[in-house]
């Protein structure tokens, strides 16, 4: 799990609690049919890992997540890069949002990596117009911005062509991937992302 200062948002639900659901969901399928499953946290320059054993496990390591101060977090692919080269072969599966433009080129040579991405509609479709008052929730900064209907269309085309560049990288190197919104219902998306 890439965990970053981001997913602590959600209009529906927080992101946060969605990745908990997509947690549960791999992780218990996983254990049903006896595979050594591990569970990673990324994030700053640390890392925690789960061992996977029961559902216990499970529940653990999401209450681990659903209590973290996702404010005070900062996102480190290199981490995240690093830990996975070391590793044997084995399926993967890394779970964020994917704000961040990383080369995933040589995980996936190694492994077999699906990309599951958890967003929320308001991020991708702005429907709003007011002035906001924006908080980097990184580095603490912040910016008072009109949200008009250009601005947001500027946003959307902006982010549009990111993810396009993000997907083309994914199925260049053979990344399945797919995006789950905090509004869907996990499973039924896991099993079309997964299929």
């Amino acid at each position: 799990i890439m965990l970053s200062s981001s997913l602590h948002f959600g209009s529906q639900r927080l992101k946060s609690e969605a990745i908990a659901e997509v947690i549960a969901l791999l992780s218990c399928s996983s254990i049903k049919q006896h595979n050594q499953t591990q569970l990673l946290f990324f994030a700053n320059d640390e890392q925690r890992l789960f061992h996977l054993n029961n559902t216990g496990d499970v529940l653990g390591a999401i209450e681990t997540l659903l209590s973290w101060d996702l404010l005070s977090v900062q996102s480190n692919f290199k981490i995240l890069d690093d830990y996975l080269l070391q590793q044997q072969k084995s399926m993967v599966f890394i779970v964020g949002d994917f704000y961040q433009s990383n080369d995933y080129s040589l995980i996936a040579h190694k492994h077999q990596v699906n990309a599951i991405m958890v967003r929320d509609i308001l991020e991708e479709n702005p429907s709003f117009s007011a002035e906001l008052d924006l908080v980097n929730a990184e580095n603490g900064s912040n910016i008072t911005a009109n949200m008009s209907k250009g601005l947001a269309s500027k946003y959307q085309k902006k982010l549009h062509n990111q993810d396009d560049k993000l997907f083309s990288h994914f199925e260049k190197h053979g990344i399945n991937t797919g995006k789950l919104y905090t509004s869907d219902n996990a499973f039924v998306k896991l099993s079309q992302i997964l299929r």
